[in-house]
Order: structure tokens, then C-alpha cells, then sequence
């Protein structure tokens, strides 16, 4: 299962800030009542349906809720990703962002090529929420704007102005959102919100039959175990569906967030007695006991027929996908396990489960080849977008549920569902020849097509699934057109993955019309078509694939730890013999309490289309960064400079981030010399540029030295930069690669420095003008897993090279290399391996600035231990480090119904090594070495969706002056 639908607190923007659109792209502006919509200008005309749509829908809910924004929403509709999600933010500013690829069947965000607009109706409920803000917070708002805080005081402007009710614990700010979506749906449709969807209360359901639901502190994005944040919507959606049932309709959900709104931030608990006269405390426990009665009696409704026994043979908390058979009897199916990465596993006929060195990102169903061992199916690239992968080679693009047959004179016909700019989808047909696909061939459809498969023994037939309003049909339909479309099967509901039998006589796929998902096969008659259940489940099968003897039966099946691969003997004399229809009700059938006075009436939904006209009113523009950059905020800050510094900085920005505009002044931290600085970053095309400049103070702390005396050294350097290049962020990968050419004039604050010591300095400063060029390349491809309490499993490279000269006083070259890499071992113990090395090279001028250092401004922090003063410098480093880190505590505790979670307690036992020399890399003797050892105490710990990891350590130094020291982190060194 998926989850989508975010909500943003805020987190400081890096000083090279990241677009909101893919370099290089055009978009185009629509601008309509209640919003600004922004599309990618190539499906501008095809979406402005959409636009007038989601204009209609959220000017709707707004009068529902009882509220009016102060300006225009900005809504970015995407195509970059052929994942379906969305996003919510209200800082900086208030925008929302949809990616236009379809959800897939096994999702509850399903909702049968209604997904747009369901997602809309969900991102709009958060931006209704949490876009609030009035009273004292208001004010200072107007003053400040809508902070993004990079210290302490800027966090505490942001404390007292940001609007309270983005605060609110994530499954209040998702149950409301899933609530919206539902209540906002058709009731006569079958896609009608998660709220009624069968693997939403399938997730009840299990966790009933497990012995207990879970607490409301368990209902966080980061949960440890399946369903990997999914309770943050599926409880919250049932707290609120409680709230919908006890205490009226939606008017009395909106009055929660005008009462909850009015709060100070964080402060939860006490935001419903104004609405309602209770605590969510007391709601919450009310609410769990109904879901628990409710489901218990579901379980009883379900276990009067025989059940099905199916048997897990996959690990718990792995999610997989639909298997499929090698002619060995091994399964090959696509698992994600909850500690590691999703690859592509087998599982052998003794139960040996391997995981293979192929990712899996995607987590997409596989199909055999027919005429050998070889698989076919989709994948993500690094970038998010799917490309059609068979026998292990990519053939195809944008293209997902493949099916492929076998290979006649070196072609083979391929059918998939083709995605389309803007957002749609076709049923296509290509012929794979040379490694390649040629051009696509559109099947006539009528709905949202899905999941091909072609009709072992014939080729020119095939089966494919079918959805609109009213549910999913299963047809049968020829390639060559020669013979008309069958329907096979309508359902109200889903209808996921058909699979033939080998003989091609039968159809084996899932279906959820009973309230739950079960397996069926299909067996076609010339004229007929029998249906019968194969299974009769607690769970939810979602999908069954025979076996190519037919003896066997792989499903994909559910229980309260998650989906698991299971398989059976396809002998129709085990079959189900019945399978129970559950209701799948909205509201909660509970007792009202009659507590909220009578609403006004509300409007009927769902709304009716909107008119041609109204589409076609909307005007398409070029989208115009320039035009609309606007302040954002400004705050006191401590790091007024990037280097630091008491003073105030702020940001300017258009919505898509596209052209920014970064600025700060105050004075240093040290002798208190006045610093600015101002940068503009152009972000909008293929090749990205900046430029920015000021002025900024620093101390190179007990670094410059004569004989036995040490002191301070300070300097203000004035600079100024241009810099190119292009930064790629990615679904797990990132490149960074820039150059820039700059210029940079260093002078020394307090000259009684140099008399102090007669004017000779370990290493004199530079205090001079210096033009350099410098080249950054970075690669970073670590993940943050569910458990993590660091990034892990992958590279984090980074290499700067410097050159100065070019007619300045200094004539230099410099590079530093820092390359890490960490292990994730005994995954389930939470228990990680790292390493680490640094390397940095200096030739020509010999100054202060341009060395390394153990220990002093210079240093690059290994080794630990080595804070206060410089022991060494010189131009060469080399570093290395290893450590160990395991949990040695794990309560993943809440804070009641806050967002603040404790999640464990990290020791980091480390060993650090490093070298300075001025002759070579490792050079000197081996007094130049210095090496120590300790530990880290870290408190890992959960904010909204930030991770923090505060923690002390101890280092003790085996070389120089062996002191033993102990410091404070704020989270992790690599």
C-alpha cells in the first residue's frame, strides 16, 4: 500500500536553493478565481478542464469552511514523476502540487481515473487547515511573513507567527484530509474516498484481528512497521470518520479547524473543547472502542464461511508485488523490506528467499516470458520516471503494466499502458524488434484502461481491465480488431492483475466488490463466462498468478504485518466456497450525540462539471518568474551570513522557486564588524546560474601561533561569485555539479595580533585580494529508511577544486575530497557500518587559509576530539574514520498526540585518524599523525517530518597533548 498527500512545516532553505519545476521546462500560467494554476505549457490546453475543475472544488470548500485566503492559491500541476502524489505547503507561501500520473490498483489512493481529483479535494482540505492565521500571529505575520527559520531566533519568530494548525500531529493534518476526500466524494460512485475503501478498513480489519488497534501515538508517518506511515491516514481518516458519525456533517469537522487554528502551535489536546466541550483524549478513546466493535463484528461477519489458509512465505513488514513463475518453480517477485532497499527476490520451491542486486523500486508486477526464464515488467529511473524492462533491458519509456509475448523471428509483440502528457493514459501495442520498441499503436477503450495480458496461444487476443465511475470491467478484446470487444466481468470495484492460465483457457485476477479483496478465476465458454471464488480471506488478496503446470497458485495476500507472498494447490476442490459481503460504511455507524448546533445547509456534491465555456474562459501565459517575485519573509537571525553572524536575513522568491533572491546584515559574531550578503540563483533553466556577494567575518581560532604563544586571528573577507551548473535531485540519487569564478579580499580585523608576535605567524595570513575559479562535484545516493536514525546503504562523494590566480595576489591551487559509505548490517537490529576518508592538496602560495588543520577553523573534523586549538597544519591532508552504530534503546515512543516523537537512543563507537603535512600526502613523521577514539550518545528523535539527533560524545585524543574531551552534537558527523 501507498500513502500520499504531505503537509510542510518549515525547514531552512539551503543558500543553493532548489526549483520547484525540472530545469529548462515551460510552463504556463491559468489563472482562474480562487487560484493560479501552473502546467507544463506543452498539455496547457488539455488541462484546463482540470484548472476550472480544481477552481470549482476549492472555491466550493471554501464556503464549506467557513473561510476566505487572503490571496490566490498557487497550484502547481506536474508531470515529472510517474508516481501519483501530492503535496500541501502554506510556508513560505501557500502552494500545492500534484503529479498527474494515475495511482495503480493495489493503492488506496486508487480511485479509477479519478485520481487528480481526488488528490485536489485532499491537498485542498490541508490548505484550508493550515493556510490560517489571525489575532497575534496574524500581526506578526504581516510583519515578518511566513518564516523558514536557520537558528534559534528565527525559529522563535516562527514559533509566535506561523499559523498553529500546520502543527496539529499528522494523523489529525491526513485524517482530515482523507475525511475531505471522502466527504467531498460521490457517495453513488464506487470510488468514493479512502473513508470507503476496502484496503482502508482492511488495515482495521487486520490490526482488530492482531488483538488490538493501535494507539494514537502510533499514527505517524515514520512507523517502523508496515504500513510505513500509512496509519497517519488510515487511523486519522477513522477518527475523523468517527467525528463525522458522533457529531454531525461536515460543518462540524470545519468548526474543528476554526477552533484548533486558534491555538497556540502544538497545542492539540484541549483544540476540540471549544467545538465540542471534550478532549481529543477523550475522543480518541471513544473512537477506538467503535472502530474495534465495528470491526470485531466484521471479522465475525467474515469468519462464518471456512477461510482460506494461507501461509506467509515472505519476511514480515516486507512490501511486495505480484510474483511471477520461472519454469523451475522459483518465484520472482519485486519485495521492499523494511530495513533495505526494494529489490528484485526469488523465492525458491525449498523456501530460500534471496534478494538479487536489481532494484525494484517501483515494487510493479512481473510476468514471465513465455518462452523462457525471462521477466517483463516496469521500473523507475533515477528520476522517478517508469521505462519497460525486458528480460533485464529497457525497451520503452513511460510506459507501465507490460505484458510481452514470445519472441517470433527475433520480434515480440508488446502491450502496456502508455502514459500521456498532461496526465493520461492509452492502451498501446508495439512490436519489439532490434532491442527497441517501434511506434505504439493505440487500442480503442472506453474508461481508463489497465493491466494488459496477452492470451497464451493466441497472440492477437487479449484480456484488460476497464474502470470509470461505476467500476471496473474485465474485457477480451483481438489486436488485429478482427473480432469485437467481450466484457468478461463487471465489478463495482476494483479488478486487479489478470493473469491467464497457461492453456489460456482461463482468467485468474482480484476483485474487492464484497468489501474485501479476494482471488477469482475465470473460465471462458464460447458463449459463457464462469466466475468462482478462489479465495475467502481476513485480508485482501491482490493478486494470483497460476502457476505454468497449473498445479500451483502465488498470491499476494495481507495480515495486520503487512502483504506476504503466499502460494496454494490450484485445486478447485479447495476453492472458497463462499465469500461474505462486508458494508464499507461513511460515517461511522455510531450513536450521534446531537452536541453541534444545526448547520446551515450545504451545497450538494459532488459539484457538477464545469462548463466548456468556463474552461475555455481561462487564460493560457506564459509563466513569468520575474513577474511575480515577491518578499517572503525576514527574521533575526544568528546566522545573518552564512559564516554566522547576529542580524537579520530574509528571502524573495517566485512560487516555483524558479528565481530566488536570498539577503542578510548585521555584524560578526567575534570583534562585531558589520557583514551582508545578497545572492540571486536563476533556477528555471537547463544550465542553472547564480550570483552572489558580500561581505562576512571570520576567526580562525588558535590556529595562527609563534613558538608557544596562540591566539586568535579574524578577518573580514569581502567576495563576490558567479557560479553555473546544474544540480539533480532525484528519487534516490543526486548529482550536484557547478563551477563558479569569483573574487574574494581578505583583511585582518585587530593588527595587535602582529605586533604581538613581531610579525611572523606558523602560517601568515593572506590579507590581499584572490581570484579564483572553483569546480564542485557531488554524488549522493544514501536513503533514510523507516528505522534510520542516519542516511545509510550508499556513497556520499564531494570533491572541490580551487584555483587562484588569474592576475589576484594569490596564486594557488586547492582541492579537498570527501568520500563516505555506510553499510546497513543486522538491519533489523537497526545497527550500521561506516567509513570515511578525506583528502585535501594545497601547492603555491603558503598561507593561513589556504591549509589544513587538526583540530582549528581549518580543520575538516576528523579527527574527533581535536576542537579548540590547531595542533598541526599543512598542505596535504589525509583522514579516515570507521564506525560502529546501534540502537541500544528503542521505545518509538510519542509524546501523546504531539508531533514529537522519541524513537531511540544511537551509540557510535569510532576510531578517527588524520594527517597534515607540507611535503606529501601522509608526509612528515609520525608525530603528524593524530588519532583518537570514543563514543556518541545519540538521542534520535522525530519532529513533524524533521529527524534530530542531539547526543554527547566523548573522544580521546591518542596523540598530542592526550586529552580526553567531551562535546555536544547537534545529530550525526557523516
Amino acid at each position: 500500500m501507498f500513502v500520499r498527500g504531505a503537509t510542510a512545516l518549515a525547514c531552512s532553505l539551503p543558500l543553493a536553493a532548489q526549483t520547484l519545476i525540472w530545469p529548462g521546462e515551460a510552463i504556463a500560467t491559468l489563472d482562474a478565481t480562487h487560484l493560479r494554476a501552473y502546467v507544463p505549457a506543452a498539455s496547457a490546453e488539455a488541462l484546463r478542464s482540470l484548472v476550472a475543475r480544481a477552481d470549482q472544488i476549492y472555491g466550493h470548500m471554501q464556503r464549506d469552511a467557513g473561510f476566505v485566503p487572503r490571496d490566490k492559491l498557487r497550484l502547481l500541476l506536474a508531470d515529472w514523476s510517474d508516481d501519483h502524489n501530492g503535496y500541501s505547503f502554506v510556508v513560505p507561501f501557500p502552494l500545492v502540487q500534484v503529479e498527474l500520473a494515475p495511482a495503480h490498483g493495489p493503492s488506496t489512493i486508487f480511485a479509477g481515473g479519478l485520481d487528480a481529483e481526488r488528490t485536489l479535494v485532499h491537498e485542498f482540505a490541508h490548505q484550508l487547515a493550515n493556510d490560517r492565521n489571525q489575532g497575534f500571529r496574524g500581526s506578526l505575520e504581516r510583519v515578518f511573513g511566513r518564516v523558514l527559520p536557520n537558528d534559534l531566533l528565527s525559529m522563535i519568530v516562527w514559533y509566535l507567527s506561523t499559523p498553529a494548525h500546520q502543527t496539529q500531529p499528522r494523523f489529525w493534518q491526513e485524517g482530515l484530509a482523507v475525511w475531505a476526500e471522502t466527504a467531498y466524494a460521490d457517495p453513488a460512485s464506487v470510488w468514493g474516498g479512502r473513508g470507503r475503501d476496502a484496503l482502508t478498513h482492511m488495515v482495521w480489519r487486520l490490526d482488530a484481528a492482531a488483538g488490538a488497534l493501535p494507539e494514537a501515538a502510533d499514527w505517524r508517518l515514520t512507523w517502523h512497521e508496515w504500513p510505513f506511515g500509512g496509519r497517519a491516514y488510515t487511523y486519522g481518516a477513522a477518527y475523523t470518520r468517527f467525528l463525522a458519525g458522533a457529531l454531525g456533517d461536515r460543518a462540524s469537522v470545519w468548526k474543528f479547524v476554526q477552533t484548533q487554528a486558534a491555538m497556540w502551535p502544538f497545542v492539540f489536546d484541549r483544540g476540540s473543547r471549544a467545538a465540542v466541550g471534550e478532549r481529543h483524549q477523550d475522543l480518541l478513546a471513544r473512537a477506538r472502542a467503535a472502530l474495534l466493535a465495528e470491526q470485531q463484528a466484521a471479522l465475525a461477519t467474515l469468519q462464518r464461511a471456512p477461510l482460506t489458509p494461507l501461509t506467509r512465505r515472505t519476511p514480515l513488514d516486507m512490501t511486495v508485488g505480484a510474483p511471477a513463475w520461472q519454469a523451475d518453480g522459483t518465484l520472482v517477485f519485486a519485495g521492499h523490506p523494511a530495513h533495505g532497499r526494494a529489490r528484485l527476490h526469488t523465492l525458491a520451491p525449498d523456501g530460500t528467499l534471496t534478494a538479487t542486486s536489481t532494484e525494484a523500486l517501483a515494487l510493479a508486477p512481473l510476468r514471465a516470458l513465455p518462452d523462457g526464464d525471462g521477466l517483463v515488467h516496469d521500473e523507475f529511473n533515477w528520476r522517478g520516471i517508469r521505462r519497460v524492462t525486458i528480460d533485464g533491458g529497457t525497451v520503452g519509456w513511460r510506459l507501465l503494466q507490460p505484458d510481452a509475448g514470445p519472441s517470433h523471428h527475433g520480434d515480440r509483440l508488446v502491450v502496456a499502458i502508455q502514459l500521456g502528457e498532461g496526465g493520461g493514459q492509452a492502451l498501446v501495442v508495439h512490436t519489439l524488434r532490434d532491442g527497441a520498441l517501434d511506434a505504439a499503436t493505440v487500442l480503442p477503450t472506453v474508461g481508463v484502461p489497465w493491466t494488459p495480458a496477452l492470451r497464451p496461444g493466441d497472440q492477437q487476443q487479449l484480456a484488460w481491465v476497464e474502470t470509470d465511475t461505476n467500476g471496473s470491467r474485465l474485457l477480451l478484446g483481438s489486436l488485429d480488431g478482427r473480432t469485437p470487444r467481450r466484457e468478461l466481468w463487471a465489478v463495482r470495484g476494483r479488478l486487479l492483475h489478470p493473469v491467464w492460465s497457461h492453456d489460456g483457457a482461463s482468467l485468474y485476477c482480484c476483485a474487492d466488490h464484497s468489501g474485501v479483496a479476494n482471488a477469482y478465476r475465470l473460465d471462458l465458454g464460447a458463449e459463457t463466462v464462469t466466475v468462482r471464488p478462489v479465495t475467502h480471506t481476513l485480508g485482501g488478496v491482490v493478486a494470483c498468478v497460476p502457476s505454468p503446470d497449473g498445479r500451483t497458485l502465488a498470491l499476494v495476500d495481507h495480515d495486520a504485518r503487512g502483504p506476504f507472498l503466499a502460494t496454494m494447490a490450484n485445486d478447485p476442490a479447495t476453492y472458497a466456497r463462499e465469500v461474505p459481503t462486508l458494508a464499507l460504511p461513511w460515517p461511522a455507524p455510531v450513536a450521534s450525540d446531537d452536541v453541534t448546533a444545526n448547520p446551515a445547509a450545504l451545497p450538494p456534491t459532488p459539484l457538477p462539471p464545469p462548463s466548456a465555456a468556463a474552461a475555455a474562459a481561462l487564460t493560457i501565459t506564459p509563466y513569468d518568474g520575474l513577474g511575480e517575485l515577491r518578499p517572503r519573509y525576514w527574521a533575526p537571525s544568528t546566522f545573518a551570513v552564512p559564516e554566522g553572524g547576529y542580524g537579520v536575513f530574509g528571502l524573495l522568491s517566485d512560487p516555483l522557486f524558479t528565481h530566488v533572491v536570498q539577503a542578510g546584515a548585521g555584524v560578526g559574531l567575534v570583534e562585531q564588524e558589520p557583514v551582508a550578503f545578497l545572492a540571486y540563483d536563476h533556477l528555471a533553466l537547463p544550465i542553472e546560474f547564480g550570483v552572489r556577494g558580500g561581505r562576512s567575518e571570520r576567526t580562525f581560532a588558535e590556529t595562527v601561533a609563534l613558538g608557544a604563544a596562540r591566539f586568535d586571528y579574524t578577518e573580514t573577507t569581502a567576495h563576490g561569485e558567479v557560479r553555473a551548473g546544474r544540480g539533480l535531485f532525484a528519487l534516490q540519487r543526486t548529482l550536484l555539479a557547478h563551477v563558479g569564478f569569483g573574487l574574494e579580499d581578505h583583511d585582518e580585523v585587530d593588527a595587535s595580533a602582529r605586533q604581538y608576535v613581531g610579525g611572523s605567524y606558523r602560517k601568515a595570513p593572506f590579507r590581499d585580494t584572490e581570484q579564483y575559479v572553483e569546480a564542485t562535484l557531488g554524488y549522493d545516493d544514501a536513503t533514510v529508511y523507516p528505522t534510520s536514525y542516519a542516511r545509510e546503504d550508499g556513497f556520499t562523494v564531494r570533491a572541490v577544486f580551487r584555483h587562484s590566480g588569474f592576475g589576484g595576489e594569490l596564486t594557488r591551487n586547492r582541492a579537498l575530497g570527501d568520500v563516505g559509505y555506510t553499510w546497513s548490517l543486522l538491519t533489523r537490529q537497526g545497527h550500521q557500518l561506516v567509513v570515511r576518508g578525506q583528502a585535501g592538496w594545497s601547492d603555491g602560495d603558503d598561507t593561513l587559509q589556504g591549509n589544513f588543520s587538526i583540530g582549528g577553523g581549518l580543520s575538516q573534523g576528523l579527527p574527533r576530539g581535536y576542537f579548540d586549538e590547531a595542533v598541526a597544519t599543512g598542505r596535504h591532508l589525509l583522514a579516515g574514520s570507521f564506525a560502529w552504530r546501534f540502537p541500544v534503546w528503542r521505545p518509538f515512543a510519542a509524546a501523546g498526540t504531539t508531533p514529537f516523537r522519541g524513537r531511540q537512543l544511537v551509540v557510535e563507537l569510532f576510531g578517527d585518524t588524520a594527517n597534515v603535512a607540507d611535503d606529501r600526502l601522509g608526509g612528515g613523521d609520525r608525530s603528524a599523525w593524530f588519532t583518537s577514539v570514543g563514543g556518541e550518545l545519540h538521542a534520535n528523535a522525530e519532529f513533524m517530518d524533521g529527524m534530530l539527533s542531539p547526543g554527547l560524545g566523548v573522544a580521546c585524543q591518542l596523540d598530542g597533548e592526550r586529552n580526553v574531551t567531551v562535546y555536544f552534537a547537534l545529530g550525526f558527523s557523516f
